[in-house]
C-alpha cells in the first residue's frame, strides 16, 4: 500500500535535488508531497504545497516575506505555517512519513515540525550540517533519524544522487515497515519510571514490586533526553501512571546542569491527570 510522505525543503536553493527525491519516492511506489519553504524569491520548480500557501497559514503573504529584513522572523513565519499544514495533513490521515532535506536552516525547521508529530511516525532529516553543536536540537527528545550527507547538496553528480537515493530509501523503508502510529499501545496498566545510575537499585526494587501486582513497568534514563521523551509519551496517552525516582531534570534546568530537561518537565502527568509519585530525596 502506497504511503503518503511529506518532503520539506526550499526549491529556490535545492530544487533539482528535491525533485529528484520526490521522483525516487514515487518510483518506490509511494506518494510524495513536496512542501516548499522557499524564502528567497521565485523558483522554477513546482511544489505540491507552494511557499505562498505555507506563508498564508501563518497569516502572511509572500510580499511580506520578501520585504522583511530579519531572516529569523521570516523563518519563524514559514515554520509556523509549515507546522499548521503538517498538522492539517495529519488530521486528514494524509501523512505516513516526513523527510526534510537541506542545510542547517531546513534541518532545524524540519526538526521543529517533526517535534509536533506523534511518536511512531517515520521522521528523517537529511542534512549537510549535522554538526555536534546542533545535533541536540535536531534530535531533541523525538524519534528522528538524522542522516549526514557530507557534501554540499548542489548539482546531480553520482555522490549527490547516491545520497538522495539513500534518503528516499530510508523514509520509504521506514514508512512501509512501521506500525500505524494510531495503533501503538502498551500493556495496561503501564507505569513509567525515571532512574539514573545512583537510583538503579531503587528502580529495580520498585519495578519488581509493581510487576508482582500485575503492572507493566517501563524505565527511562533521566539524563535530560529520555525523561523528556517519557513526558511526550505520557502526553500522547501511553502510560497510566508515573513514578519519578529521579525528577532532577527540572532542578538541573534551573541551575544549568548537564541533565537539564526543560521547565515543563513533570507537567505531562498532571495535564493528563494520571497518578504520579515523586521521590524528591533521590534528586538531591
Amino acid at each position: 500500500m502506497a504511503k503518503k510522505i511529506i518532503i520539506i525543503g526550499t526549491t529556490d536553493t535545492k530544487g533539482e535535488q528535491l525533485i529528484m527525491l520526490r521522483d525516487k519516492i514515487a518510483a518506490l511506489g509511494h506518494q510524495p508531497l513536496l512542501m516548499d519553504l522557499s524564502m528567497g524569491g521565485q523558483t522554477r520548480y513546482p511544489a505540491d504545497i507552494p511557499p505562498d500557501e505555507v506563508a498564508a497559514l501563518s497569516g502572511k503573504t509572500m510580499q511580506e516575506i520578501f520585504a522583511a529584513d530579519d531572516r529569523s522572523v521570516i523563518t519563524e513565519w514559514m515554520t509556523q505555517g509549515a507546522i499548521a499544514k503538517v498538522q492539517a495533513l495529519l488530521a486528514e490521515k494524509s501523512l505516513d512519513g516526513i523527510v526534510a532535506v537541506g542545510g542547517m536552516s531546513i534541518a532545524l525547521i524540519g526538526a521543529r515540525i517533526m517535534d509536533q508529530l506523534p511518536f511512531g511516525i517515520p521522521k528523517v532529516i537529511g542534512t549537510t550540517a549535522a554538526m555536534p553543536v546542533y545535533v541536540a536540537k535536531l534530535f531533541d527528545a523525538n524519534d528522528i533519524t538524522v542522516m549526514q550527507l557530507i557534501m554540499e547538496i548542489a548539482g546531480t553528480n553520482d555522490l549527490i544522487q547516491n545520497a538522495i537515493s539513500q534518503v528516499a530509501g530510508a523514509i520509504c523503508g521506514m514508512a512501509q515497515s512501521c506500525f500505524d502510529h494510531r495503533s501503538l499501545s502498551l500493556p495496561k496498566p503501564a507505569i513509567a519510571i525515571t532512574q539514573i545510575g545512583f537510583s538503579d537499585q531503587c528502580a529495580k526494587n520498585v519495578e519488581c514490586l509493581l510487576q508482582e501486582k500485575g503492572y507493566s513497568v517501563f524505565p527511562f534514563h533521566a539524563q535530560g533526553i529520555s525523561d523528556r521523551a517519557m513526558d511526550k509519551l505520557i502526553g500522547q496517552g501511553f502510560f497510566d501512571g508515573v513514578i519519578e525516582i529521579t525528577p532532577a531534570g527540572l532542578i538541573e534546568e534551573k541551575y544549568k546542569g548537564n541533565r537539564a530537561a526543560g521547565f515543563d518537565r513533570l507537567d505531562a502527568a498532571g495535564e493528563r491527570g494520571i497518578p504520579q509519585v515523586w521521590a524528591l530525596v533521590a534528586s538531591i
